[in-house]
């Protein structure tokens, strides 16, 4: 019955009440019920064929870094954050986040083009050098200069799009959450009820969910 309430939690967004009763449960357990549900969020986006790029011919996908978790020091050594790479298509609102172990262009580059940014699309970023070969390798590239201008003046390219949903994403994810070992799966937690937000009944399915990642396992 707990297994139940744990997952029925998840796709509600419910850790505590009548619908999340776990007295009788350690916290460790609940931890690593928790970390099983984000993980099929991780598997129902990403698995295979059923990643979709975003985008496409005529469409503008603006792409942009950020850094979750705040610099701190812990036994005077500075601890670093987790970078993560973002985009959104702004005619459909599709999106796609990623967390990467820094910001070149070897990293950012292959993640774009082979799994999440549909060839022909038209990008915009900011100047960030990793950036600069985008228009050599199938996409149309507008950019705008962040310390001189929000929007470009002469080409009206900006980012705001992504740059709001940045703000939207870390205002939804409590601080312990944007630590490197957790922020994958919060992240695809967060993604997962955004793709689903409109459905009637996202327990029914996340349980279906669960069946379709992992076959004969009983949800």
């Amino acid at each position: 019955m707990f297994v139940i309430q744990a997952q029925y939690s998840l796709a509600i967004r419910e850790t505590s009440g009548p619908a999340f009763d776990h007295q009788e449960t350690s916290e460790e357990t609940v931890a690593d019920l928790f970390s099983y549900c984000r993980e099929v969020c991780v598997e129902s986006l990403y698995s295979g064929e059923f990643v979709k790029q975003i985008g496409g011919p005529n469409h503008i996908v603006e792409v942009d870094e950020a850094k979750f978790g705040k610099r701190k020091y812990n036994r005077g050594r500075i601890v670093e954050g987790q970078w993560v790479l973002g985009g959104i298509c702004r005619e459909t609102r599709e999106w796609f986040f990623v967390p990467v172990e820094n910001r070149s262009e070897e990293t950012l580059l292959p993640i774009i083009i082979i799994k999440h940014v549909a060839a022909g699309s038209i990008i915009y970023s900011d100047q960030w050098a990793a950036y600069g070969r985008l228009s050599e390798v199938g996409f149309q590239h507008g950019t705008v200069n962040h310390s001189l201008h929000f929007v470009d003046p002469a080409s009206g390219v900006h980012t705001n799009t992504i740059e709001s949903t940045w703000w939207a994403v870390k205002r939804s994810l409590p601080p312990t959450h944007t630590r490197k070992q957790y922020l994958g799966t919060h992240l695809a937690e967060y993604i997962w009820r955004r793709k689903y937000k409109n459905e009637r009944c996202l327990f029914s399915l996340f349980l279906k969910e669960i069946v379709r990642v992992y076959p004969g396992l009983d949800a």
